[in-house]
């Protein structure tokens, strides 16, 4: 999924501002990591360690209004549309789960992890998504960002 904004700072002022993330408190860990020396730049929101977090690689055009931010959010290192997949599979697993198997305590039990793991799974990331984002568009001075077709 790709969202955008328009900023209207110039793109040499864009970078700069996302230069400095992550050294305003040297002490802590930055929640928010932009990887500039990727391939394609990549802004990495740190969470919880052992989970996967939102991450966006973003590219800058420049506009006559100043500078077109474009995001493509991530999960970790996967598209974003990967927690919808995996709360699809967790459901068709989950209600397999409790059809082909006597209905104990220990079935229930497994068809609620199938479907509750992924779903809370999409849970966080839409959260990492939401605050990515905000964090973002406060920094550059610009509308929150919306949905882009690709």
């Amino acid at each position: 999924m790709h969202v955008h904004t328009v900023s209207p700072l110039s793109a040499e002022s864009v970078r700069a501002r996302f230069d400095e993330i992550g050294t305003q408190s040297p002490g802590l860990p930055a929640p928010l990591v932009y990887a500039k020396d990727r391939m394609k730049p990549k802004f990495f929101l740190r969470k919880v360690p052992f989970l996967l977090s939102a991450a966006a690689e973003v590219s800058l055009t420049r506009t006559s209004d100043g500078t077109e931010v474009v995001l493509r959010l991530m999960w970790g290192p996967f598209p974003a549309p990967v927690p919808r997949a995996l709360v699809g599979i967790g459901l068709f697993f989950g209600i397999l789960t409790l059809t082909l198997s006597q209905r104990t305590t220990g079935a229930w039990a497994l068809s609620m992890l199938f479907i509750f793991l992924p779903l809370a799974a999409l849970h966080h990331q839409q959260e990492g998504e939401k605050e990515l984002q905000t964090r973002l568009s406060s920094m550059l001075d610009s509308e929150p960002f919306t949905p882009k077709p690709h």
